[in-house]
């Protein structure tokens, strides 16, 4: 299978290409210019530069060659509503375009969404496919993004996937829970007085196996599917990253007006800087939720996708990763405890 994937050299990017890879398929890696192709290698791996906002020639040629497209880049984080706009929609609408003129073998395009476009759920009954609330400027641009893709683009076979809060090897979201309760021995709570909030935690891994159903399964065309794991409390994951690191650590209960204080001295120093940083307003307001917690029910029952990662070994992985790779300095007594 040839096979194209954007944002390749993202922590999901990376970890769908190895998967691929290992499935014996012909992959080109799309990365925007000047980041690195970290992770990413194999004979029958290319890569090229491209910003899907601006598509070049070697992108039309790639994606002219294409069976499959896994579409993953796009902004996380940014200084302005517009700049999620312009990325993750309208950079959707012209790979989509490409396509629509010069792809005469592509069979899916899988287009990664994300859960946050269903919203919070406030009472914690899981969300689904139909839910439609986005609360940020990131979730609302995906949205939007999903609009285009089934709508205006309805006779190109598109695939839209919802992954839920994903974790594994890789991810940059971690770290500094995890160096704050290696070095301080805490895990953060958001909130006081209100019932704890929960989360829907998905490993990279189910999150691949899942995104390769969606691809594969002829009835996933023109649909949606939310790719999640099981839910967990912050204090469920706090005690979990802290088995995994060997540490004691207590809860840090941070009251929502400070969370969002935070937020807003980093946000206008972002603006000053004119650099995007990964905690702003928008992350706080994602954070202060009372609960994100979804059903991928849909996804069982027409791509018999089931997660196979239990929270505890994949957390251990995860927390040893990113040990090994220095990006977390582990505590002395890690081993030690790890032995006994």
């Amino acid at each position: 299978m040839r096979v194209l994937v954007t944002g390749a050299n993202g922590f999901i990017g990376s970890a769908l290409v190895q998967a691929l890879v290992e499935r014996g398929d012909e992959v080109a890696c799309v990365l925007f210019p000047g980041t690195s192709a970290t992770w990413l290698e194999g004979p029958s791996v290319t890569m090229l530069h491209a910003d899907i906002t601006q598509p070049n020639e070697a992108l039309r040629q790639a994606v002219a060659k294409s069976e499959w497209i896994f579409h993953l880049a796009g902004a996380r984080i940014g200084l302005t509503p517009k700049h999620f706009f312009s990325v993750n929609a309208e950079g959707t609408r012209r790979l989509l375009e490409i396509c629509r003129a010069s792809a005469p073998s592509l069979r899916r395009f899988v287009l990664v969404s994300s859960a946050t476009v269903c919203g919070p759920s406030p009472t914690g009954q899981a969300a689904d496919e139909t839910t439609d609330h986005p609360i940020t400027p990131y979730a609302q641009s995906k949205r939007e993004a999903e609009r285009i893709a089934l709508g205006a683009f309805s006779d190109v076979p598109v695939t839209v996937v919802r992954p839920t809060a994903i974790y594994g090897p890789r991810t940059t979201e971690w770290v500094d829970m995890l160096n704050l309760c290696a070095q301080w021995g805490r895990y953060a709570i958001f909130g006081w007085l209100r019932p704890e909030a929960r989360m829907d935690m998905c490993h990279v891994d189910d999150l691949v196996r899942g995104m390769l159903l969606a691809a594969e399964h002829p009835q996933s065309i023109g649909e949606i599917f939310l790719l999640g794991g099981v839910d967990r409390s912050w204090s469920e994951m706090g005690k979990t990253v802290a088995q995994a690191l060997g540490v004691r650590a207590k809860p840090l209960r941070l009251p929502i007006p400070l969370l969002f204080l935070a937020a807003a001295l980093t946000h206008l120093l972002s603006l000053i800087l004119r650099k995007p940083f990964e905690f702003n307003l928008w992350r706080a307001v994602d954070f202060s939720q009372p609960n994100w917690t979804f059903s991928s029910e849909k996804a069982r029952r027409i791509l018999g996708y089931t997660p196979q990662v239990p929270f505890e070994e994949g957390a251990q992985r995860t927390v040893d990763w990113m040990c090994q790779a220095k990006w977390v300095k582990a505590p002395k007594s890690k081993n030690l405890l790890r032995s006994n």
